[in-house]
């Protein structure tokens, strides 16, 4: 099999087993910081690419590039932030609910029971990502 292999400026192969934890243990405290910038570098010259295919999708109607297409994926809650809404959870829960505003946290913190308190003030907003697994 073909496995990427990147050359550095000075001729160094980086591989895909470089990226492992162990290998990365191995090295000095010299090489991993000059490994870091090098994947620093890399990280934000490889975003170019995927942030232009993420771009043409948008802009197409249909929002496919190729094989890879935008897919639904769980909605997102929107809690309401009106002061009816604050009213009555400071009421029933305390301060502690105004502090969290995600859907799961209020759960950690309060319980299943929450649930359904949160479905009288929700909203679901569609949500969509792209799909690279027919790549």
């Amino acid at each position: 099999m073909n496995e990427p292999i990147l050359i550095t400026d000075m001729g160094e192969k980086i591989t895909p087993e470089m990226f492992e934890k162990d290998y990365i243990k191995s090295l000095s405290d010299e090489q991993a910081v000059e490994f870091a910038r090098f994947c620093k570098l890399m990280k934000s010259l490889l975003d170019l690419p995927v942030k232009d295919v993420e771009r043409r999708a948008k802009e197409n109607e249909d929002g496919v590039v190729g094989k890879v297409h935008y897919k639904p994926i769980k909605p997102k809650t929107v809690i309401s932030d009106t002061e009816e809404t604050k009213q009555a959870f400071w009421n029933k829960y305390g301060w502690k609910a105004f502090d969290i505003k995600s859907e799961t946290q209020l759960k950690k913190e309060f319980g299943e029971s929450i649930k359904e308190d949160i479905s009288k003030v929700a909203t679901y907003q569609e949500q969509q990502r792209l799909d690279w697994s027919e790549v």
